[in-house]
């Protein structure tokens, strides 16, 4: 539901970007369709617009994730022209609100069925472009599944036709300034009428902008917030119009997710007036009164003829789901804490009861007991992942730092895992020669990690290669596997908590998905970087960098 809301969050925020870059009617509408069909995972969509003189609506633009499959269905949708109540975007005209349909292939109303049918086109809906109450056109999508109604989905592009609606309008009396200006002794007063339609337009926007929901800032382009809505206004508890980005970054005692605070170059005003877009960041603010504000915050350039002449940051407040959150994190801990006590205690019998057993020469029992004790093994890794979690959430992974050799701390742990890495042969390649500053049972943590997924994720396979080597001021440690490889979709996302990948059957593999969250935090903390390259069905390397000691040090 959270992935779903933020989907859409970023549909939204996207269409008012690029309908706020001046660009030409068609560039606009043709990367709207694009936006909304790739970021809500529809098909294909078209644009109708209304023929005033024939008083109907014909075939603009289209768009589709696969042109080439579409061929046909686009051919057979521009011979197509509706009248009022007619087909799907003539029902939309006429009732001057968004429609859906299950499945057009059973829909007496849509004309397109037999078409749809051979394309495997089967979901749809449509929504009216809507500027002062009057309809400028239609835009329908298609899926290639049958999809029950979304009503969420319907409102949300009820709201965005009115912003497309309002552009088209926007558009077009920007191109009829445009002729007026060139004729202007010819057509002086035509062209005060159209100076003062946009003054009113103007009005319009700031209304709209003024009645968002989320929090809205506007940045010249020297940083300083010339424009905020009552949203905006409600969540600070005070105007910010007038502050500069680092006074108002200091006002909110703006820091990131886990309590750093941002520093100017991370600001995203600061980055969107450098040209870059950032979506779905996680802030903490402070409000008047001193209370933390969980927000989702995006921010994009404003550009005027290819230069950036301001940002705008949208504030999308998760306070409650961030508090709920917490609790869940606490209840772990708390758990995991009280589960451990008991667990560490059955372990401590089993180990003397297993002493016993080997005493008396009960084979058969002590073998039973050793896996038992295997088991709780298990489970204890289990909480301490968990353990670390809640650690890491909190910004308490405390490191005690020594000077260590690096080839050393990765042979130890080599050799080691093979003692009862039976399956496997684990082949070392590589001396770095040199010390870092670390903690040694966190980076031993992090590489046992990394070779126990190696053999996890390569069960047809029987070596893993763990290799190191210096990179400049860096040392590089890789561990090759040779199994099924990551699947190109589930990279980005590899280490997210409880992120698991599945296998070629299309089931997840054991454990909470973890382990790569612990070990990416943990290189994070150590100034270091980790990363993975694969190839499905062939095999995965798995690297961290860390930094080398230096003399200074």
């Amino acid at each position: 539901m959270a992935l779903k809301t933020e989907q859409r969050l970023a549909a939204q925020f996207e269409i008012v970007r690029v309908l706020s870059q001046h660009q030409s009617h068609d560039k606009s509408i043709s990367e709207v369709l694009g936006v909304i069909g790739r970021l809500l995972g529809w098909t294909m969509g078209a644009l109708w617009v209304v023929d005033k003189k024939k008083n109907l609506l014909v075939y603009h633009q289209l768009w589709s994730i696969s042109p080439h499959k579409m061929a046909k269905f686009e051919e057979a949708t521009k011979k197509f022209k509706f009248s009022k109540g007619v087909g799907l975007p003539g029902r939309v005209w006429a009732a001057k609100k968004a429609c859906w349909i299950e499945d057009v292939t059973k829909d007496s109303n849509f004309l397109r069925a037999r078409a749809a049918s051979a394309a495997g086109l089967h979901g749809a809906f449509a929504f009216p472009l809507i500027y002062r109450q009057k309809v400028l056109g239609v835009i329908d999508f298609f899926h290639h599944q049958i999809v029950t109604p979304d009503l969420d989905l319907l409102e949300m592009m009820n709201s965005v036709g009115h912003q497309i609606g309002y552009f088209l309008a926007h558009k077009a009396v920007e191109e009829e300034r445009e002729i007026l200006l060139k004729e202007v002794e010819k057509a002086r007063e035509k062209a005060e009428q159209v100076a003062i339609e946009s003054e009113e337009r103007a009005s319009e926007l700031d209304a709209v902008f003024m009645a968002l929901v989320d929090a809205l800032l506007v940045y010249d382009v020297k940083g300083v917030v010339v424009g905020a809505n009552f949203s905006a206004m409600r969540m600070f508890g005070f105007n910010p119009i007038g502050q500069d980005q680092v006074n108002l970054s200091i006002s909110l005692q703006s820091r990131h997710r886990r309590g750093e605070i941002i520093s100017k170059d991370e600001m995203l005003s600061t980055q969107a007036l450098k040209g870059n877009v950032i979506s779905s960041k996680h802030l903490i603010l402070k409000d008047a009164s001193g209370k933390d504000i969980m927000v989702v915050a995006s921010a994009s350039p404003i550009r005027h003829r290819d230069k950036v002449t301001g940002a705008v940051v949208i504030l999308h407040d998760v306070s409650e789901s961030w508090q709920v959150e917490k609790q869940k994190d606490t209840f772990i801990a708390t758990a995991s804490h009280e589960i451990k006590t008991p667990v560490t205690t059955i372990k401590a019998f089993i180990q003397i009861l297993q002493k016993r057993l080997d005493k008396s020469e009960e084979g058969e029992a002590s073998r039973y007991l050793s896996k038992v004790d295997l088991q709780l093994n298990r489970l204890t890794g289990l909480i301490e992942e968990l353990l670390d979690v809640t650690r890491i959430e909190a910004g308490k992974l405390d490191l005690h730092w020594e000077e260590l050799d690096i080839d050393e701390l990765v042979n130890e742990t080599v050799e080691d895992f093979q003692r009862i890495a039976d399956t496997h042969c684990l082949i070392r390649h590589g001396r770095v020669e040199s010390t870092i500053m670390g903690d040694r049972d966190r980076l031993n943590q992090v590489l046992i990690n990394l070779i126990s997924n190696a053999i996890k994720y390569s069960p047809q396979s029987n070596k893993i290669v763990v290799r190191t080597a210096k990179k400049k001021n860096e040392v590089v440690v890789s561990i090759q596997d040779f199994g099924i490889g990551i699947p190109k979709k589930d990279r980005p996302q590899i280490f997210e908590r409880f992120y698991r990948v599945k296998n070629a059957t299309g089931e997840r593999f054991g454990g909470l998905g973890l382990g790569l969250y612990i070990s990416s935090e943990i290189i994070l903390k150590h100034g270091g970087r980790i990363g993975v390259r694969s190839e499905e069905g062939r095999g995965s390397t798995f690297f961290f960098t860390l930094p080398l000691k230096g003399k200074e040090d």
